[in-house]
């Protein structure tokens, strides 16, 4: 039975009613912001007063603030980096992945500056509005080049793009191999099928009022080493890769963004010190989708069988295939001695380490090899590497056969495997070994664990790029 009483509203309850909702929408804003499994643009969203929600930049870049200040802020900092990228991108899996213990020995440490450097990127390649800006539209390296080298060669691009304060966009591939496949349809670049997008800029803000065709992409300016120190076009394109050979620009192999030289000098380290850069790019660009990772997870049970790695276990990475074209190349028992040396180091970053292994490789022999080992538990994805008897096939050749997108993803899961480990082994000279060093270093938060080369040992000098 419906009540009498009068539909007017008591203006007490009204203000109430809105005291109310206006609380719930800042808890709502605060636990939005905290959240770590919102997708990345969600993450980074500048909210009401355009501050980044997490609140690390500001405690590392404290000019302002006293000693005691800017300890409690970093302290702070330390205290939110889980619920921030990049320390939780790739721990940031679908409820089918076996859990990361983030607690284990070596799990807390990035390389100096990295929360700082992933901000900065990321706000320089999301501007709050692209009309106004400068583009490098660059054509990243594929056929012909494995995974780790188009990555590489794709942080030197971000390199010029920061140097010039340009917005660096990846220019649509449809026949680069490596967006060749079922998993990529429909998708023409590495950030568009693989990864999460390099900028919130795309082509079209590129082309403007140009409708887009292979015609008018052409039409811009060609990235060159004169452009390079001063440009006034709107945008350049390029294909880094003939830039360093034809012209040879070296600052483009061996410098750091101009901008982060004030923070290198602030740690100590030198601005030429290019290997630092190398990381910082890589963990910025190699931000897997939640659908790759998704992916990825469905693939840990099928090749790796649902396995997690095991705490103190030791990556081991041996590239062969056609490497020895390159160099001369190092036999399976020089890595696994190498291996049993870093257990029987006596050196902050090796503890806790123990006789297993994640075995990384193409080559079939070498898993023979590692799987005979007495006393040693050595783990690897079971995938197929027939292929690879032949010491002429090359990665590309195999993605060929396999399919260029399951190369890719079955690559993205080894090395997902290989930084989840604690101690690491392999030879710095490949770009696939970079890669783990790079993304352990940051994006894993395993800086202060141990890699060895198995030429240089512990003390490399030289990083061949």
């Amino acid at each position: 039975m419906e009540s009498s009483t009068s539909k007017k509203t008591n203006p007490t309850i009204a203000i109430a009613s809105f005291m109310i909702v206006g609380f719930l929408v800042i808890v709502a804003v605060q636990i939005f912001c905290s959240v770590p499994e919102q997708q990345l643009a969600a993450i980074f969203t500048n909210n009401t007063d355009g501050k980044i929600c997490n609140p690390a930049l500001n405690s590392i870049t404290g000019e302002n603030l006293t000693e005691a200040e800017n300890l409690t802020a970093a302290k702070s900092s330390a205290a939110t980096a889980e619920l921030w990228f990049p320390t939780r991108h790739w721990t940031r899996q679908s409820k089918l992945s076996p859990v990361v213990n983030a607690e284990r020995p070596g799990a807390n440490q990035m390389m100096y500056g990295t929360l700082e450097v992933q901000h900065a990127i990321w706000n320089h390649q999301h501007p709050s509005s692209c009309e106004d800006k400068k583009f490098l539209l660059y054509e990243a390296i594929g056929n012909g080049h494995g995974i780790g080298s188009v990555i590489h060669v794709t942080s030197a691009a971000l390199l010029a793009a920061l140097n010039m304060d340009r917005i660096l966009v990846l220019s649509p591939q449809p026949h680069n191999n490596w967006v060749n496949g079922r998993f990529c349809e429909g998708m023409d670049t590495i950030d568009e099928c693989y990864f999460e997008p390099l900028s919130s800029c795309t082509i079209f803000d590129v082309l403007g009022d140009m409708e887009y065709s292979d015609e008018n992409l052409n039409k811009f300016m060609e990235f060159n080493q004169e452009v390079y120190v001063n440009s006034s076009e709107r945008v350049l394109r390029t294909g880094i890769k003939r830039i360093n050979r034809v012209q040879t620009v070296p600052i483009l192999n061996r410098d750091t963004p101009h901008m982060f030289y004030d923070l290198l000098k602030r740690g100590g380290i030198p601005v030429d010190f290019y290997y630092w850069w190398r990381a910082q790019s890589t963990a910025y660009i190699v931000r897997p989708t939640l659908r790759t990772l998704r992916e990825l997870d469905r693939r840990r049970g099928v090749i790796f069988q649902g396995q997690a790695i095991e705490p103190g276990t030791i990556s081991v990475h041996v590239r062969h295939g056609d490497k020895w074209k390159e160099g001369k190349l190092e036999n399976d028992t020089t890595f696994f001695r190498t291996a049993e040396a870093l257990l029987n180091l006596n050196v902050p970053g090796t503890s806790g380490l123990q006789r297993k292994i994640y075995l990384s490789t193409e080559d079939p022999e070498t898993v023979r090899f590692f799987s005979s080992q007495r006393d040693w538990t050595v783990v690897y994805t079971n995938v197929s590497r027939d292929a690879y008897k032949d010491p002429t096939v090359s990665p590309m050749n195999f993605a060929e056969r396999i399919g260029w997108d399951e190369e890719f993803l079955n690559s993205l899961l080894s090395l997902q495997l290989a930084v989840e480990c604690d101690g690491f082994v392999g030879a710095i000279s490949s770009n696939w070994n970079r890669l783990i060093d790079e993304l352990r270093s940051t994006v894993r938060r395993k800086y202060d664990r141990v890699f060895i080369d198995v030429v240089q040992g512990l003390n490399v000098t030289d990083y061949e790029w």
